[in-house]
């Protein structure tokens, strides 16, 4: 059905406390595993059950998300462009020419290429 104002604002104020949880426990999670590393004993940071429950909570909400799949997709599809028709290759004729103008003023020559 249709909601009134009240009904629509407190359903945004929970979407929005949400997204702020989900943000913490992603966010904390991440800054425990590099403390970790940096300490020099990663191990220890997954013997937190509790923690590894409520990062794969979080994980899991986040990647419902449309813009989230959205994004994951937009990756994938430059990702494959990239590789499989040619992007990759335009890549590399680009770096060897600038390469070839830094070292001897003008772009590699077309047997170069």
């Amino acid at each position: 059905g249709k909601m009134d104002m009240q009904e629509l604002l407190r359903a945004d104020s929970e979407y929005r406390d949400g997204s702020k949880r989900i943000y913490d426990v992603i966010t904390r999670r991440h800054k425990q595993l590099r403390t970790a590393e940096a300490a020099g004993a990663p191990e220890g940071v997954w013997a937190d059950e509790q923690a590894l429950r409520e990062y794969a909570a979080a994980a899991t909400d986040i990647g419902t998300r449309k813009w989230v799949r959205q994004g994951i997709d937009w990756c994938a599809d430059v990702a494959t462009r990239h590789v499989l028709h040619g992007g990759a290759m335009k890549l590399g004729r680009r770096q060897a020419n600038d390469a070839s103008r830094a070292l001897r003023g003008t772009p590699h020559s077309e047997e170069e290429t």
